[in-house]
């Protein structure tokens, strides 16, 4: 690699491998110097950018395992970078050798809410995202389009591949349209529970706000005005579940539906989601943030108590053909009830909100 002649000394030290530090056998140093491509890009974008081949999700694992420096710096995912920084990635194993970008052709059991001739609505696991495009791969629409022959499923509205819940489908572009238009009328309600930084005061809020595609991080959305390119209205009522020393547990109920736009609101509230990848301040939770007094023994990494942001579409309800209301829940996932059951024995305030009645 040639080396551009605005590097400063400081940073051509960094990459002059020590004997005392050479990699083992196996193991994988990578030297890159950021150019004006990349200029003000974050750390864990242009890993990506870089090395697109290797999952995300290894790529973040070797910067929060301390193997990934910028300037001779041990670096954090957020990170912004500037051309002339020298990135160096100092991997255990080889990068060949790194779990590799693909998309899963497992097919995982999706469990089904509720089912009829225009309907299908089902319990999406984290991890798993609503659609690859690829048949028979491992999306939900894809598997259950596998266990449905000849039905002619349609996603009404995509949940992030973290989030977990309520996922509605629909049968025929004229079950989509009915939907589009009950959804509107809010003759459909859509809930989610998530878990955000920082002990929220209000009992309830509402945000009404426009969003737009946001200039600077493509991919992402950000509050813009009303006039602005690309802008659309948004609204959720927020309601405080639980609160604790330095978290909050809030409802989301969205008025409308956009990209990103639970997300968005609350960070735009002061209060980000926890473990939120795009719009937090860190890509996980430690027990470390909720314990009081919590010690670490000498030489051993804490590991996270949370890695996927904590966001659950629990609660749908949906108007059926009668007249009635049918009100759909999908239970907690094992790894976020854990989070609360540490928060409520390690960081429990007595100050809690309005108790919720049963829907009947």
């Amino acid at each position: 690699m040639i080396l551009r002649p605005f590097l400063r000394p400081a940073q051509l030290a960094v990459i002059q491998p020590s004997p005392a530090n050479r990699p083992d056998v196996g193991s994988d140093r990578r030297i890159e110097v950021v150019d004006d491509a990349a200029h003000a890009m974050r750390l864990r974008d242009y890993l990506h950018r870089r090395w697109p081949q290797v999952d995300r999700v290894v790529l973040r694992r070797l910067v929060l395992d301390g193997c990934v420096s910028v300037n001779g710096e041990e670096a954090e995912l957020n990170r912004r970078l500037y051309r002339g920084d020298v990135v160096l990635l100092d991997s255990p194993d080889s990068l060949a050798a790194l779990r590799q970008f693909a998309v899963s052709t497992e097919v995982r059991d999706v469990r089904t809410l509720w089912e009829d001739e225009e309907f299908l609505v089902v319990d999406k696991p984290s991890g798993m995202p609503c659609t690859t495009g690829r048949p028979g791969t491992g999306g939900v629409l894809e598997s259950l389009s596998k266990s449905h022959p000849g039905v002619e499923l349609h996603l009404w509205r995509r949940l992030a591949r973290d989030t977990s819940g309520c996922l509605i489908l629909t049968k025929s572009a004229a079950a989509t349209r009915r939907l589009e238009g009950i959804f509107s009328s809010g003759e459909v309600a859509v809930e989610c529970l998530a878990l955000v930084n920082g002990a929220v005061r209000w009992q309830e809020k509402e945000l009404t706000v426009s969003l737009g595609p946001d200039r600077r991080l493509p991919g992402r959305v950000c509050v813009v005005s009303k006039n602005a390119k690309g802008a659309r209205p948004t609204a959720t009522r927020f309601v405080r579940e639980e609160k604790y020393r330095r978290h909050s547990l809030v409802r989301a109920i969205p008025q409308t539906w956009r990209n990103h736009q639970i997300r968005v609101h609350l960070r735009q509230l002061g209060h980000p989601v926890v473990a939120d990848p795009d719009y937090s301040v860190a890509p996980r939770l430690l027990l470390s943030e909720i314990k009081v007094g919590y010690k670490s023994r000498p030489g051993v990494v804490e590991r996270p108590l949370l890695e996927r942001m904590f966001v659950h579409f629990d609660r749908l309800r949906l108007p059926d053909r009668d007249g009635g209301q049918r009100v759909l829940t999908a239970p907690l996932p094992r790894d976020l009830e854990l989070v609360l059951d540490k928060l409520r024995k390690f960081a429990a305030v007595s100050d809690r909100g309005p108790a919720r009645a049963e829907e009947t």
